[in-house]
């Protein structure tokens, strides 16, 4: 099945025909007695393919922040389409990476885990490259995924994925593919379902993290409880991929902000919580007076900015020399308290960033603000829940 302008395309009634033939085993019994988890690798911790040693951690840094800056393309308005069905494939700059098996015997690749996708997609050979397409098959494979945990090996017969052959992108031999946990149809969370009950969580750990490895959960595992859990409606809406929430404001500290201005909507399903976007990105507007309040709580000098996507520098060898103000996300019937961790990053040596920026009249809640925070989703009830947590 042929695929153009950097589309997977397919016929929603050949995926639903497909997902009729999914069906459990006895790995899939085990595992829905108490769920299983997966490591979530950051892209540059030392298990990673691609870790460089010679890179200082704040080369790291830097690369990173580029690196979602580029992805942000993706959801420029233009390219939101609210009519069809389609799969994007991207090159390889995502944050998270995730082991899983394709076919029998299950081949070992090591791919995107994205929020923001729908596919499970991979490179197949042969493997041609070309400029402003990609081409590639619609298949039904098996999918294998062992547990973190010590539970068995979960098999996953007849799943949709997709499989490219003309592809124009920076993929290697290192991590090529994408894991879509969106919420499209042909997603591994849409697939799989009514297996995990509609249910995942992770827990992404801090960069400072020494392992960098954070956990991704599913089923009973994921469910997000107890002491501090705070819940915000999850909003259907299209593209369906994508995990629509609804922002109502930002504190710092006593000074309260209104959230308006957001191309995705005035009022529900106004901000994207993504995985794959490292920083907050806010419209232009509501951005401005977000960056003056946080600015008039700060008593340090301000420095410029070493990469064009960061707003507000100040100059600091550590972000505790920071006296920083308390920034609380107002979601509906969810206030969200972030950690200084959450909000300011030390970039480089002696500068520290504030997380937040500006991208085209777009609102999505990036990674920063979620680490050290379980984050849980249910979509059979339609919620997202967050609890703060030592991740690590």
């Amino acid at each position: 099945m042929a695929a153009k302008n950097d589309h997977f395309i397919f016929y929603i009634a050949f995926a639903t025909m497909i997902c009729c033939y999914f069906l459990p085993n006895r790995s899939w019994v085990e595992a829905q007695r108490g769920g299983f988890s997966l490591e979530l690798i950051h892209r540059d911790s030392p298990k990673s393919p691609f870790f460089n040693q010679l890179e200082t951690t704040s080369e790291r840094t830097i690369n990173a922040l580029r690196r979602s800056v580029v992805r942000l393309n993706r959801f420029a308005p233009t390219y939101i389409s609210k009519t069809g069905a389609q799969s994007d494939i991207r090159s390889n700059q995502g944050v998270y990476l995730m082991n899983i098996s394709i076919g029998t015997p299950p081949f070992e690749i090591l791919a995107i885990a994205d929020t923001g996708s729908d596919l499970i997609w991979t490179q197949c050979h042969p493997c041609a490259h070309y400029k402003s397409f990609s081409n590639g098959d619609l298949a039904i494979d098996t999918i294998t995924l062992g547990s973190s945990t010590g539970g068995p090996t979960i098999t996953l017969p007849k799943t949709i994925i997709g499989c490219g052959h003309n592809n124009e992108g920076s993929f290697s031999e290192k991590g090529s593919g994408i894991i879509g946990l969106g919420g499209g149809a042909v997603s591994l969370i849409s697939q799989m379902s009514s297996l995990i009950s509609g249910k995942f969580s992770y827990c992404l750990v801090p960069f400072s993290s020494e392992s960098g490895i954070s956990q991704i959960n599913f089923g009973t595992n994921a469910v997000v409880s107890g002491s501090g859990v705070v819940s915000t409606p999850l909003i259907k809406k299209p593209p369906e991929v994508f995990y629509f929430l609804t922002l109502e404001a930002i504190s710092v500290d006593d000074d309260k902000l209104e959230f308006t201005g957001s191309s995705l909507g005035t009022s529900e399903g106004n901000i994207i919580i993504d995985s794959g976007t490292t920083l907050t990105l806010f419209p232009q507007g509501f951005y401005s007076k977000l960056d003056a309040s946080v600015a008039r709580k700060i008593d340090a000098k301000r420095i410029d900015a070493p990469i064009e996507s960061l707003r507000l520098c100040y100059e600091a060898n550590r972000t505790d020399e920071l006296r920083v103000p308390n920034i609380t996300m107002h979601f509906r019937n969810a206030d969200v308290k972030l950690s200084p961790l959450n909000t300011f990053l030390l970039v480089s040596e002696g500068i520290s960033c504030f997380n937040f920026s500006s991208f085209q009249g777009l609102a999505i809640y990036g990674t920063l603000a979620q680490m050290n925070f379980l984050v849980g989703y249910d979509i059979e009830n339609q919620a997202v829940s967050f609890k703060p947590t030592q991740c690590s």
